[in-house]
């Protein structure tokens, strides 16, 4: 079952394993790459999740609330709204799917955004797409099953914003294969990349937060 716990940090950051629906975001974009994917699973750091309603519990037999069309009694947005005005995220497998929706979608409200893209991967397609929609968002190369790559991403992008605000953990592999047929090889890639990877990107994400705002208390 998916869960929820808070970081302990300055910075109130927030790490999501599972699906779910943030007012905080507005997935609709999300749940329809969710949708064309079948994939249900990433991971959000440093993003204030709240879920409908008063319960607090996993998404996951919920599939029903993944729909494109706005919840009941959900903020309607104007073109004027920039929540993430002046922060910076990280969005990994950014180049197509789920993560090219969910980066474009922060770069439209006001977020700049690190591209994350797989060696040998253009992210060309999502950067026309940040800028169409108005924001601004650069490329950053890491191979997830890479943690030295993927720990000199996080460091690259606070560095290339200023600071680090947001994670999302989003690449992942699916090699649809039964299980009779799946190798040690492709068992530790799929690992490698979608826990170890995913585990990675959010703990060194995490203490980039953490030390920005130990810098910020002292300063």
């Amino acid at each position: 079952m998916s869960r929820i716990c808070r970081i302990r940090s300055t910075r109130s950051s927030f790490v999501a394993m599972g699906m779910c629906i943030s007012d905080s975001l507005n997935l609709e974009d999300v749940a329809k790459a969710c949708v064309e994917e079948k994939r249900w699973e990433f991971m959000v750091v440093g993003l204030p999740l709240r879920l409908p309603g008063s319960h607090q519990h996993a998404l996951e037999p919920d599939r029903d609330l993944l729909r494109a069309e706005p919840l009941p009694n959900h903020r309607q947005e104007t073109s004027m709204t920039r929540r993430f005005e002046g922060k910076v995220a990280l969005v990994t497998g950014a180049t197509t799917g789920i993560g090219q929706a969910t980066a474009v979608r922060l770069a439209a409200d006001g977020a700049l955004v690190g591209v994350n893209r797989k060696p040998g991967i253009d992210a060309t397609e999502t950067l026309d797409m940040i800028k169409a929609a108005g924001g601004e968002g650069f490329a950053v190369e890491a191979d997830m099953r890479d943690p030295v790559a993927v720990t000199a991403m996080v460091k690259e992008v606070a560095a290339r914003g200023g600071q680090l605000d947001y994670v999302v953990s989003n690449a992942a592999i699916n090699p649809f294969m039964p299980w009779d047929a799946t190798s040690i090889d492709d068992f530790d890639e799929l690992f490698e990349t979608n826990v170890r990877g995913s585990w990675v990107i959010c703990t060194e994400g995490a203490k980039q937060m953490i030390a920005e705002g130990m810098a910020a208390r002292s300063s």
